[in-house]
């Protein structure tokens, strides 16, 4: 790609909007950026003077190679899994065609055939420790390599019972709130800091429209590959637009203060875990440098009631169900209902 006409339309498909060229001129160009046109000259005026002082200051290899990086690293979706066997449930969803070592991570680049036929690029990793401070980081790491339309947790988590029904092993919650109960020191024996987040409406609002379809659930359920370690006969239920609790403690105590204070938020809150406050409060920063943030949502099936008779025979099963749930909302269109 030397042709500088070819050049300026590519950048122009690439980024189609005056502010998104912007960034990607001062992300390429540094401080050389301040010698473009300043106000709001069209988007192909902007486009011309970026591919002509890129050649006059010898930069334009780097404005080709990083042109010819993003395309390469754009990509429908993102997940993260904090735990290498949520990862394994999502890797057996999908063609996996590639593998990226950087950053001291492992990125599994593959391919998805949604239900009308089309190919749904994914990137999928894990965590190399639990906590929302590796998710933060990680998250982070995957947002400044890719470019997701959506991106998705997909893993295990905890139960709380609520006031507004019964959740049972296996179920599965979509939140629409995320409760990190830890942002400052416990203030007093009875009184936390709360900071709370939300996943994207929108996503929500087309998970439900998918529900509401006749054949969804039932090609759900076929798709689940494992079994549930015990004989129930109930199928995952799924909780959606609840709350989720997110901290740096795996609790499992029923009578805990933290559990107290957790249950008494009106939030709806089912499950508790350690990593969506952490992704969450990565994409808080991202608003500053990223013009259109990825979609964000999150999918958990409890594997533990988090009340003192916690174990991990439920866990492999809970996994595969919240990657089947994830893959089976893919199938059924999610990125364009």
């Amino acid at each position: 790609m030397k042709d500088f006409k070819e050049i300026r339309t590519f950048l122009i498909k690439r980024y189609p909007s005056l502010g998104l060229l912007k960034i990607f001129a001062k992300e390429t160009l540094g401080d050389l950026a301040y010698q473009l046109p300043d106000g709001e000259p069209s988007l192909l005026e902007y486009a011309d003077s970026l591919v002509n002082l890129a050649e006059a200051t010898n930069n334009i290899d780097n404005i080709i190679s990083s042109l010819e990086l993003r395309d390469k690293n754009y990509v429908d979706v993102v997940i993260l899994c904090p735990l290498l066997l949520e990862l394994r449930a999502v890797l057996n969803k999908i063609k996996v065609i590639d593998t990226i070592n950087k950053s001291g991570l492992i990125y599994y680049l593959g391919e998805f055939i949604e239900k009308n036929g089309k190919t749904i690029k994914v990137v999928a990793t894990c965590l190399s420790e639990y906590g929302n401070l590796s998710s933060f980081d990680v998250s982070s790491k995957l947002l400044d390599n890719f470019t997701p339309k959506s991106f998705f947790i997909s893993g295990i988590a905890g139960g709380i019972q609520n006031k507004k029904g019964t959740i049972n092993k296996g179920d599965i919650i979509i939140p629409k709130h995320i409760l990190y109960y830890e942002i400052a020191k416990e203030r007093s024996l009875y009184q936390f800091a709360n900071r709370v987040f939300i996943t994207s409406p929108s996503f929500i609002q087309r998970v439900l429209a998918i529900e509401a379809t006749d054949e969804f659930e039932k090609s759900f359920i076929s798709n689940i590959n494992l079994s549930p370690p015990v004989k129930v006969d109930r199928i995952p239920k799924r909780h959606i637009g609840v709350g989720v609790a997110s901290g740096e403690k795996v609790l499992d105590l029923k009578d805990s203060l933290i559990r107290k204070h957790i249950e008494k938020q009106d939030l709806s809150i089912v499950g508790i875990e350690m990593e969506s406050a952490g992704v969450a409060t990565m994409f808080s920063y991202k608003l500053s440098s990223i013009e259109k943030l990825p979609e964000f949502g999150v999918i958990r099936s409890i594997s533990d009631m988090a009340d003192g008779t916690k174990d991990k025979i439920w866990q492999d099963y809970c996994a595969d169900v919240a990657a089947t749930y994830l893959f089976e909302l893919l199938k059924f269109g999610i990125l364009s209902t």
